[in-house]
């Protein structure tokens, strides 16, 4: 078994720290769309090829509850267990759209940094 090299695993950790970084704005823009439970969730960030499990994803829909982003109801089915499903509060609009405008200019701004672009 071999170990990975020291710039590998700086790069890996760095890619981990992104996509943690992240997380939260893609659940909250992804809750957005329709009320959805976790682990449809889970499986639309996979889509979009984020990666994430559900130890990952359930405390985040937690703090997004708690910061009154979200809110929650359980659905009883026939079949299977109960399901809790999220769905984005007035206030989470309010915090997503401006979120949204900082994401844009923050990208735009590396963008320009790691392109060597001068504004």
């Amino acid at each position: 078994m071999s170990k990975k090299s020291l710039p590998q695993e700086l790069v890996e950790n760095w890619k981990r720290q992104l996509r943690k970084g992240i997380l939260e704005l893609a659940a909250l823009s992804s809750v957005a769309e329709e009320e959805v439970h976790g682990y449809a969730l889970i499986n639309r960030l996979k889509e979009y090829g984020i990666p994430v499990t559900s130890s990952t994803i359930y405390p985040i829909l937690q703090r997004l509850t708690e910061n009154n982003l979200i809110e929650s109801r359980w659905a009883e089915f026939d079949q299977g267990h109960p399901r809790k499903y999220y769905r984005i509060t007035e206030q989470g609009k309010l915090v997503l759209a401006e979120l949204r405008e900082e994401w844009r200019n923050f990208t735009n701004l590396i963008n320009s940094l790691i392109l060597k672009e001068k504004r």
